[in-house]
């Protein structure tokens, strides 16, 4: 499974790009906002792809309690009713301030992506999702980046290491670490 996480303001314009991945990747987690998590539901919910292949953690509970304007409620909610897994307070309970809960669940999201994390950023300071590829990283977990109206050049460093253009993803870039001479 694939982590799929993106900005949060990431345009209607990259939504066929999420779509393509998501075909690609197979079965995917998200998070529970609008942008690339939305198409996700979208995607499923329009039966692109199977339900049964995203799995989605939501910082609110399955009332909509706790969510925040970036929040995708109403396309959690109808992904639920459609059979969709959905993992509710993902990032904490209720009295947890929601910035906090947002950053846990985003670490919930990418702990079930063993298989990599594909970010979709909007531009390169896009907060939560480098911080999403830094901990798939820090996790030894494939870190893939697709820039979305910016060049490639201006993606966010990881760490030691560069990004490189993916063998496979089309517009993506995988972080490759630099091994320091280990080897």
């Amino acid at each position: 499974m694939f982590s799929l996480v993106g900005s949060r303001n990431l345009s209607f314009d990259y939504a066929d790009d999420v779509v393509d991945i998501l075909r690609h990747c197979g079965r995917v987690s998200v998070g529970c906002c609008s942008g690339a998590d939305f198409f996700v539901l979208s995607a499923a919910l329009s039966g692109i792809v199977p339900v049964s292949h995203v799995s989605c953690f939501a910082a609110f509970s399955s009332s909509g309690a706790g969510s925040c304007r970036v929040s995708a409620v109403s396309a959690v909610r109808a992904f639920a009713s459609a059979g969709g897994r959905v993992s509710w307070l993902a990032g904490g309970s209720l009295s947890i301030p929601i910035a906090a809960r947002l950053s846990m669940r985003t670490r919930a999201v990418v702990s079930a992506g063993s298989s990599g994390c594909v970010a979709f950023l909007s531009s390169p300071s896009s907060v939560g999702s480098v911080a999403a590829l830094r901990f798939a990283v820090s996790l030894g977990f494939p870190a893939l980046a697709v820039p979305c109206g910016f060049p490639a050049s201006d993606l966010p460093l990881l760490g030691v290491g560069s990004w490189v253009v993916s063998p496979v993803l089309s517009g993506a870039f995988v972080w490759s670490p630099d091994l320091g001479g280990l080897f």
